[in-house]
């Protein structure tokens, strides 16, 4: 296998190239990140990430930008790793283990101030969220074979993720990436992988967290479930799920005050 490369540039920042990519090549293309993202389109604005849209040599790649830290974060990255390289060791180990998830090119991280780094991957061309893919069906009024086909592909996505080792954390279902399939939807990506962690073993509550952040109509969830176990989800999954989705309705609705 081949193995990540590390280079500390001279203005202080850390790039990591990950396995399988041309060192050298994507070296001098990020000599300057200036001159990198000179003409990056931006798509995406929120408080915790900025996302560029950028072309090279006919490559269109996304540059997710993360934010400078507080101190105390600061303090904890260094034992869990920045965002930036959270999502790309995060990334390089979904590959690895054959999960498809947006393929990183590298990472940059400025240690030695206050940046939060950046994250480089392929740009998920002709991809839409799970999200929107529900929405497209629930509106065109989809016959129940479609819908039930979607969510198979997602429940195996998302089982495959967890026994790879991989504790997502934040798996709403915008971070579940799609593309259309004849009148279907399929092939999951799994992306936003900033807060994952990387286990041994991902346990069974902190599996019931990721897919608490899961929104379903009340019966379909029951069947995406059931779809991830192949057989009905162990009561104390079930009863962790309900907790944890009763907690995050109470924080995004508090959220406000």
């Amino acid at each position: 296998m081949t193995t990540q490369s590390e280079v500390k540039q001279p203005d202080g920042c850390h790039i990591t190239i990950a396995p399988g990519v041309d060192r050298e090549i994507w070296l001098g293309r990020m000599g300057s990140l200036e001159s990198f993202l000179a003409g990056a389109e931006r798509v995406h604005s929120s408080h915790s990430a900025l996302i560029d849209r950028v072309r090279v040599d006919g490559l269109a790649l996304a540059v997710k930008h993360f934010p400078g830290r507080s101190r105390w974060k600061r303090g904890s990255d260094r034992f869990q790793g920045t965002p930036a390289s959270r999502a790309f060791e995060a990334a390089r180990l979904l590959e690895e283990r054959g999960v498809r998830t947006a393929t990183p090119i590298a990472c940059v991280e400025d240690r030695e101030r206050v940046g939060g780094g950046l994250l480089i991957t392929e740009w998920l061309e002709d991809h839409l969220s799970f999200k929107d893919a529900l929405i497209e069906l629930y509106t065109r009024g989809a016959e129940c074979p479609q819908i039930m086909a979607l969510l198979q592909a997602v429940a195996l996505a998302v089982r495959a993720m967890h026994d790879a080792g991989i504790f997502h954390r934040d798996l709403g279902n915008q971070n579940i990436m799609l593309q259309r399939d004849g009148a279907g939807y399929g092939h999951p990506c799994l992306i936003d992988l900033n807060r994952a962690r990387v286990l041994p073993e991902v346990t069974l509550r902190q599996r019931a967290f990721d897919l608490s952040r899961i929104h379903l109509p009340s019966d379909f969830l029951r069947i995406f479930v059931e779809m991830y176990f192949d057989a009905r989800a162990p009561k104390p999954f079930r009863r962790a799920e309900q907790g944890y989705r009763r907690r995050f309705a109470w924080h995004t609705a508090s959220r406000k005050y």
